[in-house]
């Protein structure tokens, strides 16, 4: 979810690296590139920390939608049998996917 500056500042004190959404492309966020937030923020994401979930004040509102609006041509330009958002996600932001649910089969 693309984070308000204060979770961004608070990933960042804890040692995690940040990344904006620019151009369609993850681009990691440096001294430069923050002091550029006054011509306007983009999206920003941390990389992922286990256990580490975003509280609801955390996520930036204004920023859904352009992320929704990407990650979905993202999966229409793939192939249907794989899930390449979910692994973009996981490459740019250092996550890693243990397993996939099977929500059709007990237990749930």
């Amino acid at each position: 979810m693309p984070l308000t500056v204060q979770a961004e500042l608070r990933a960042r004190l804890t040692g995690r690296g940040s990344f904006a959404l620019l151009a369609g492309r993850l681009v990691h966020r440096d001294r430069d590139r923050i002091r550029g937030d006054v011509r306007g923020r983009p999206p920003v994401f941390a990389s992922h920390r286990c256990g580490v979930l975003p509280a609801a004040d955390d996520v930036e509102p204004r920023h859904v939608r352009a992320v929704t609006e990407y990650l979905s041509r993202l999966h229409a330009a793939t192939h249907a049998d794989e899930d390449p958002v979910l692994w973009h996600i996981v490459t740019s932001l250092g996550g890693r996917v243990i397993g996939l649910t099977d929500t059709q089969t007990p237990p749930y």
